[in-house]
């Protein structure tokens, strides 16, 4: 893949990040597993409950907060404007802060619990250091040097899983794990800060520039606006579950719904490296169309293979990892792998919104997402149950995908066709989900552990053989590197 000569260094860099980008989102994941597990196996339906409701309601202020300060930094070369962005956020975020603090016997009394107002406040408090952790991982990951904001989100994961699983064995319950969650939070912010230098702040040293603020604004308040209802129409179907159903369905949803969207936190390693690569790009329509391609067949394959695993093996597994209390969730979770994994594959096209400083487009789909949930869940929750409310938000987002994606992509590379690129990963997805139905229906019942490597292994062979045109892609990406 040509690449300009003066930008080889920085997608080096970004290449080279990828690896330390991948690592720290298989921590994640395996820290987030285990934390999930043991507060299954370790609190009562109940105190799940409560937990799962005030950090909701913490997250409610947590996303009025958030402008994307980190993709403002990203794609904005002046100092001076990082700068000022920083003290927008920061301010905005802190006032936000001193609300939630006022607001929090409010909220327990909406969550129903005193200790709903405890965990509340332990989760809003993240609103002090957040604004700083996302502005400092923009300031890193703007040059490629993706290792040190890595390194920070490693510390704090390695102290949330160690902090959290103490405080269980200990018997605090939920208490301890909201705890474990802001000490990630303190500690990552920290880590940024002496690694980089607190001098990127500059709160203090120079006065606010309304142009630069201004600019900000209008970059972040779409996003923020989009967030939030984002955020709503991601979290309302959790808050009819646990109303109309009850605490022991919400924790079966529950789990249906978080454990399929670890798959997100594969795609958002490559979401990470690509921003700063695809805003490098911005002067260049041919090569940054070539990105995108490439990141989305990527995606469609890694996904692929994850629905067919989980429609065929889903049983088996949830009886292996999880036992067999939780396969009445069963559909749900099949159902929430299929939703999550589409989302995945066109995810970037927001990523190349926001390469350009284009964020308007990401209100669009969100009102309607947002309708279009409520209505359908509350026709179908009461008939169907949870597997209603999954019905509801996959129909949703697949609309959603299906109409608007394509369209805020051609917003950008009016020549990108999702159909051109998509046709043979979707080709060899139906091919080996119908050899693995035959695999599953004659092989015994205990050989399912082989039927599933054989898929894995089969799939795998044949995107290597027949998707000559990506081999060749990664290859060149790869030959560069070893080059350098």
């Amino acid at each position: 893949m040509a690449l300009p000569s003066n930008d080889r260094i920085f997608f080096l860099r970004s290449i080279a990040g990828l690896v330390s980008v991948v690592l720290t989102t298989v921590i994640r994941c395996a820290a987030g597993a285990i934390l999930h597990l043991l507060m299954v196996w370790m609190l009562l339906p109940e105190e799940f409950g409560v937990y799962v409701f005030a950090l909701l309601c913490a997250h409610a202020f947590i996303a009025l907060s958030h402008l994307g300060v980190k993709k403002f930094v990203v794609q904005t070369e002046s100092e001076h404007a990082i700068a000022d962005a920083f003290k927008v956020q920061c301010t905005l975020s802190w006032i936000v802060w001193v609300v939630a603090m006022l607001s929090a016997n409010s909220v327990g009394a909406f969550i129903g619990s005193q200790q709903g107002t405890l965990l509340f406040r332990i989760f809003a408090t993240q609103l002090i250091f957040l604004p700083i952790t996302f502005g400092y991982q923009g300031i890193a990951e703007r040059d490629a040097r993706h290792d040190l904001s890595q390194r920070a989100n490693r510390l704090g994961i390695y102290a949330e899983l160690s902090i959290g699983v103490i405080a269980l064995r200990l018997g605090y319950g939920a208490l301890g794990v909201a705890f474990a969650i802001t000490c990630r939070s303190l500690i990552e912010a920290a880590t940024l800060v002496i690694t980089l230098g607190p001098r990127h702040l500059r709160l203090r040293h120079s006065r606010l520039d309304m142009e630069h603020a201004k600019t900000f604004l209008k970059f972040g308040l779409p996003m923020l606006a989009s967030g939030f209802l984002v955020f709503g129409y991601w979290n309302v179907d959790d808050i009819f579950v646990g109303r109309i159903l009850g605490e022991e369905q919400l924790g079966l949803y529950a789990f249906a719904f978080r454990f399929p969207h670890y798959l997100t936190l594969l795609s958002a390693a490559l979401v990470t490296v690509s921003l700063p690569v695809l805003a490098r790009l911005r002067n260049d329509d041919t090569q940054t169309e070539r990105v995108f391609a490439v990141l989305t067949r990527v995606t469609a394959y890694g996904m692929g293979l994850c629905v067919i695993l989980c429609l065929l093996y889903g049983e088996q597994l949830i009886q292996l990892i999880f036992g067999d209390a939780w396969l009445p969730a069963l559909v749900p979770f099949q159902i929430f792998v299929v939703v999550v994994s589409c989302r995945n594959i066109a995810i970037y096209w927001s990523t190349l919104h926001e390469s350009r400083g284009i964020t308007r487009y990401q209100m669009v789909a969100t009102p309607f997402n947002l309708v279009s949930i409520i209505v359908l869940s509350l026709f179908l929750i009461h008939s169907m149950g949870i597997t209603g409310v999954a019905i509801a938000v996959a129909v949703t987002m697949l609309v959603s995908l299906v109409f608007f994606v394509p369209w805020f992509v051609r917003k950008v590379l009016p020549n990108f066709s999702y159909i051109r690129v998509l046709t043979l990963p979707l080709v060899l997805c139906g091919f080996w989900f119908l050899c693995g139905g035959v695999m599953h229906r004659y092989l015994p019942a205990s050989f399912w552990p082989l039927g599933l490597f054989l898929l894995t292994l089969g799939f795998c062979m044949s995107v290597a053989a027949l998707d000559r045109k990506l081999m060749g892609d990664l290859h060149a990406v790869w030959s560069m590197r070893k080059a350098d």
